[in-house]
């Protein structure tokens, strides 16, 4: 009977501390997100062993401590597979929004750079990031495709955008030869807008 009361005081203790190390709506390790939730992960695993530790090293009775030990490991093993599965989500989430603004930074660079030399190396990389994104997430091709065409397509209103500021009949002329090939029909209609107004 002692045995088991030591062990019910000595579980709970161990469940409310394991409880907030992972769900404390500020500091728990299932409220961080993304890399936080990836580079924090280490730590809640060496919170969650020195939880262990602590406790264990607090029972005298060697009755007690073999019980304890036996549920607490069982408990703990648990608790860490869910972390694991946390992380690998956290990590994939993490890695498609740093994919996504890399993309991002890509259209814009684009967008400076027009269709020179330098441009069509941007554009490469562009597309080199939506195949990994496509990898990434599991993409079928079909997917795949029309995510390039959107992102190429904000890429090249953007430089036909800066182009009409300079050149504007030569980026009618590359628009008409080449752009309105390439983009999607809205943003192809919403180009073709502002290069008949914009002054020649």
């Amino acid at each position: 009977y002692e045995i088991s009361l030591g062990l019910v005081g000595s579980e709970m203790c161990i469940r409310d501390r394991v409880q907030t190390t992972l769900y404390d709506p500020q500091k728990g390790y299932f409220s961080q997100q993304g890399k936080n939730a990836v580079t924090s992960w280490d730590q809640a695993q060496s919170d969650l062993q020195s939880i262990y530790d602590k406790h264990l090293s607090q029972i005298d009775d060697p009755d007690v401590k073999e019980a304890f030990k036996s549920n607490a490991l069982q408990r703990l093993n648990s608790v860490r597979q869910k972390t694991v599965v946390y992380r690998n989500e956290q990590n994939i989430r993490w890695r498609a929004q740093t994919s996504k603004d890399h993309a991002d930074n890509l259209v814009e660079e684009f967008a400076l750079g027009g269709f020179s030399p330098d441009g069509q190396r941007t554009m490469a990389s562009l597309m080199n990031e939506i195949d990994y994104q496509g990898r990434m997430e599991g993409w079928d091709e079909e997917t795949l495709k029309r995510q390039k065409t959107a992102y190429q397509s904000l890429a090249y209103a953007g430089a036909y955008g800066n182009a009409m500021l300079t050149d504007p009949e030569g980026a009618m002329r590359h628009f008409q030869t080449t752009g309105q090939k390439i983009m999607t029909p809205d943003v192809s209609q919403r180009v073709l807008c502002l290069l008949y107004t914009s002054p020649s």
